[in-house]
């Protein structure tokens, strides 16, 4: 069954069951937008069927070169923390969608950051391991 149609609608459409998008969704389209995201789960495509080439991080994907900061959130209109796309883009251009001042807003892949996260964090748990033994 393929269905091509467009729609526009105010106020909450609630749909129970499963609903499957392909393509890209976009919420909030402008920058005065204030649309949230919410859910009680956010899940990422992750099985191993989809992905080629798979190495391990080596020390050369590391946190020295991420600068997080604090921020307003013009969309929000409050604070929030977090990482500027652009920064982020000098270093793994590929979590980030979309380019410096393009048309479109820039997008973070924040869950590939949690990979560089946890490579660290396994590196700083080994240190403390080895120095505690020598003690």
């Amino acid at each position: 069954l393929t269905t091509q149609s467009t729609s526009k609608t105010t106020g909450a459409v609630i749909i129970a069951g499963g609903v499957g998008i392909g393509g890209n969704v976009n919420v909030g389209g402008n920058l005065n937008a204030t649309e949230v995201i919410q859910a009680a789960s956010f899940n990422a495509t992750s099985d191993y069927r989809i992905k080629q080439n798979v190495l391990m991080l080596d020390a050369t994907y590391n946190v020295d070169v991420l600068n997080p900061v604090s921020y307003v959130n013009l969309r929000l209109g409050k604070q929030d923390i977090g990482f500027i796309a652009h920064d982020v883009q000098e270093h793994y251009p590929f979590l980030v969608n979309g380019n410096k001042d393009g048309e479109e807003m820039q997008s973070l892949n924040y869950t590939g950051i949690i990979g560089i996260l946890t490579r660290e964090i396994k590196d700083l748990k080994k240190r403390v391991y080895d120095l505690e033994q020598k003690m």
